[in-house]
C-alpha cells in the first residue's frame, strides 16, 4: 500500500523523530534518564499494590495474582499507548509535517519510540517475577508473539482511524483518554471476572483489549492460546480495519495536511 511505501522511502527522517521522541521527554531533567527506566515500572507497581490489597488470595486463573498482574498491566499499556499515541502523532511532529513532505504514517510510526523503549523495561522487570513464581515458560508460549502481533496491529489501525476522525471531532483524543482509565478495570488487567453469567461472557467478548490481554497472558504463562471462533473472528477484524485505516489514511493525506 502506498503508505507504507511513502514510510519505506523516509525511513531514515523517521528514524531520526523515532529517536528525537525517545529523547525528549526528560531532556534538561535534573534526573535525565533515570526517569526513562522509573516511569514505566510505576504503573505496574500501583495496580499490583492495589490488587494485594483488595484480594490477595488466589487470581482464579490458575496464575499467580501478581504475575496475573504484571503481565496484564504490561500488556494492557502496549495496546493503550499505541491506541493514545496514534492519536496525538499528529501533534508531536507537527514541526515535520508542515515544513517537510514527511509522511503522516511516518510521524505515527516515529512516536512509538517511547512505548517500544517503555515496554521493553516492563519486560525486564517482569521476566524474573515471571520465572520465580510460575517457572520457565513452556515451548508454546511463543504463541505470545502471533497474539502480540495481532494486538498491536489491531490497537494501531483503530489508532489511526480515530487520528482520521479527530481532524472532524477533536474531543476524539480527550474522551478516549478518560474511557481508557476506567476500562482497565473491566478488561482482565488486575482482576478476573467471573464467566458464570452470560452478560459477562459477552462484554468479555466483546471488549478487545479483555481478549487480547488474557491471550497474551495465557499464552505467556500457560503456553497455550484457545484457537476458537473468538479468536478467528478478532483476526478477521484486526486485519480488516488495519487495511481500511491504511486506506483511509491513504486518501485524508492532502486534506489532513491542509489542516496542520
Amino acid at each position: 500500500m502506498e503508505p507504507l511505501r511513502t514510510v519505506w522511502r523516509y525511513r531514515w527522517p523517521v528514524w531520526i523523530v523515532f529517536r528525537k521522541n525517545l529523547k525528549a521527554p526528560f531532556t534538561g531533567s535534573i534526573f535525565g534518564r533515570l526517569w526513562n527506566i522509573v516511569l514505566p515500572l510505576v504503573p505496574v507497581g500501583a495496580y499490583l499494590f492495589l490488587r494485594l490489597m483488595l484480594a490477595p488470595g488466589d487470581s482464579g486463573a490458575d496464575i499467580h495474582p501478581a504475575v496475573y498482574v504484571a503481565v496484564g498491566v504490561t500488556m494492557w499499556y502496549v495496546l493503550s499507548d499505541l491506541l493514545l499515541t496514534t492519536l496525538a502523532s499528529i501533534k508531536r511532529s507537527r514541526t515535520e509535517l508542515a515544513e517537510t513532505s514527511f509522511p503522516i504514517l511516518g510521524a505515527v510510526l516515529a512516536s512509538y519510540g517511547t512505548i517500544i523503549f517503555d515496554t521493553m523495561v516492563r519486560v525486564i522487570a517482569l521476566l524474573p517475577v515471571v520465572l520465580l513464581l510460575e517457572g520457565a515458560p513452556s515451548i508454546g508460549a511463543l504463541w505470545f508473539l502471533p497474539v502480540l502481533l495481532l494486538g498491536i496491529c489491531f490497537a494501531s489501525a483503530v489508532g489511526l482511524i480515530l487520528l482520521s476522525l479527530s481532524f472532524v471531532f477533536p474531543d476524539i483524543e480527550h474522551i478516549l483518554s478518560v474511557l481508557m482509565r476506567y476500562l482497565i478495570f473491566v478488561s482482565l488487567v488486575i482482576f478476573p471476572i467471573p464467566t458464570d453469567s452470560g452478560i459477562w461472557n459477552t462484554l468479555l467478548m466483546l471488549n478487545p483489549f479483555a481478549f487480547f490481554v488474557d491471550a497474551m497472558r495465557n499464552a505467556l504463562v500457560h503456553g497455550e492460546v484457545q484457537f476458537d471462533l473468538v479468536f478467528g473472528a478478532y483476526t478477521v477484524v484486526t486485519l480488516a480495519l488495519l487495511a481500511f485505516a491504511l486506506h483511509l489514511l491513504a486518501a485524508l493525506q492532502k486534506p489532513i495536511r491542509s489542516l496542520i
